[in-house]
């Protein structure tokens, strides 16, 4: 007979909408050297969309949305180039821009520990890559990057 512990859930908190803007400005920070800022939605194309899904005790979805145009210039910045070599690079850069994000965010919820179990506190899951597709989007950005 085998036993498994199941993690509790964890619950969602107003507070964690701002967790995941300050993990966005320092990830768009550090990492590709830019600034970002609530902006209106009307007009925006999502023709990129990078996920990483949260399972286990904190389950979600994180997305990053953006035109091709937008994808290439964040991927350029990213490796440091003039120009995009494939739409792989493209998914691969957005895709870590996003799991940071996700990563950066889970660092910042109370409770959390990096590594195994410490005292009372419990390990949240690190996120697992959904793989990135471009897709046509239809939801609303919430924070948009300056052009």
């Amino acid at each position: 007979m085998t036993t498994q512990t199941v993690a509790a859930r964890v619950e969602p908190v107003p507070e964690w909408a701002g967790l995941i803007h300050q993990s966005v400005d320092e990830v768009f920070d550090m990492m590709l050297g830019m600034k970002v800022a609530p902006c209106a939605s009307n007009g925006f194309r999502y023709e990129v969309t990078s996920m990483v899904g949260l399972a286990g005790a904190l389950c979600g979805l994180l997305m990053v949305r953006c035109s091709n145009e937008t994808a290439a210039n964040l991927t350029c910045r990213m490796l440091g180039t003039d120009s995009v070599d494939s739409q792989d690079d493209v998914h691969d850069a957005l895709g870590e821009i996003c799991n940071m994000v996700a990563g950066s965010f889970k660092s910042k919820i109370p409770g959390h520990v990096v590594g195994a179990h410490h005292g009372d506190r419990q390990r949240l899951p690190d996120p697992s890559l959904a793989r990135h597709a471009a897709v046509p989007g239809t939801l609303q950005p919430r924070r948009r990057l300056p052009d």
